[in-house]
């Protein structure tokens, strides 16, 4: 979205102060989020910090929806599974969770 090579240019900078800083770093390591991967750890983080995610019990989950300046991402676990589009399926913590997750340009 940036002009010309300016996010490259960034993403260079922020690659050279992560090897400088004595962090290890694998090759290709320093790179623009997939909006999809974007609206999933948005939802992880949002749950997480709501105390729904990390208990002992499985605990009804809040949706996302991330307005960005060129996409949207929206992400929510739905109460049934009944279609096979745009979800996506991961364990956290103890427990598999089932979301559909759709991004928008």
């Amino acid at each position: 979205m940036l002009p010309g090579t300016e996010s490259e240019d960034i993403l260079d900078a922020v690659e050279a102060l992560l090897r400088d800083s004595g962090f290890f770093l694998p090759p290709n390591s320093v790179e623009i989020m997939d909006g999809a991967d974007e609206g999933i750890f948005a939802w992880i983080t949002v749950n997480f910090l709501l105390g729904r995610l990390g208990r002992s019990e499985k605990l009804p989950t809040v949706a996302i929806m991330d307005l960005g300046g060129g996409s949207t991402q929206i992400v929510f676990e739905p109460k049934s599974v009944n279609f096979f589009f745009f979800f996506s399926t991961f364990f956290l913590f103890i427990f598999f969770f089932f979301v559909f997750s759709n991004l928008f340009l």
